[in-house]
């Protein structure tokens, strides 16, 4: 198998949600990594969904004691060939032969001592990116379940703890498609994947501008419009 899972894994995937109660939570932690910026819509919906699942997974979490494990590589560690950063809440994988940034992971956590990593999206489908700026983990859920880059994810991270992982994918409700062909193979190499209890234009066109005017948050441009999926 590509992956590896466990059942304490799949209860706390089955349990993801953006709660109104996690808002502000959510909006503070942000305000803690970026201060009072102005953010554009597109990366601002990127950064508060990653926000709510870890605000959401905590609060799930806080009775686990001694069976979870949040952040478990230290900023700076090193593997035989990467290096790990920890920034803004994000876990940066930088490959050591040439400094350059191979991935980053949204979040990362040891479940009954299993490394599970979590990767949050809340755009397209399909596609996905600036035109400018179109990095990989900026493009859609499809390209997140392709085994290819789930390889290039997963890889730093076995090295780093030298066992299998566990990979949990978190989506709009509407990108769960259980025909699809591409999220059964996912599904049969013991990825995990689970939906945030909103389809993507709820989260996009009522989530996001409710809570940007509940809390004030500064923005550039106007609000988004899904042209595409």
């Amino acid at each position: 198998m590509l992956l590896e899972k466990n059942q304490l894994e799949e209860e706390i995937a089955g349990t993801i949600n953006f709660d109104t109660s996690l808002w502000l939570p959510a909006i503070e932690r942000l305000r803690r990594y970026y201060g009072d910026v102005s953010f554009g819509w597109g990366h601002l919906s990127g950064l508060l969904a990653e926000a709510l699942v870890r605000e959401s997974v905590e609060r799930i979490c806080g009775s686990m004691d001694g069976r979870v494990k949040f952040d478990p590589i230290p900023n700076r560690a090193k593997s035989l060939n990467y290096e790990f950063k920890c920034d803004k809440g994000i876990l940066e994988i930088i490959r050591r032969t040439d400094g350059q940034l191979t991935s980053d992971v949204d979040l990362l956590m040891l479940i009954d001592e299993l490394p599970v990593l979590f990767e949050v999206k809340s755009g397209v489908y399909k596609g996905g990116g600036s035109r400018k700026n179109k990095t990989k983990s900026s493009l859609g859920t499809f390209f997140a379940l392709k085994r290819e880059r789930v390889m290039e994810v997963i890889e730093p991270i076995k090295e780093y703890f030298g066992t299998d992982c566990g990979f949990v994918l978190v989506v709009p409700s509407d990108h769960v498609i259980p025909y699809s062909p591409t999220q059964i193979r996912f599904l049969s190499e013991n990825g995990v994947m689970t939906d945030f209890g909103l389809s993507r234009d709820k989260y996009q066109l009522e989530t996001l501008p409710n809570i940007v005017a509940r809390y004030g948050i500064r923005t550039k441009g106007g609000p988004l419009r899904l042209s595409h999926r």
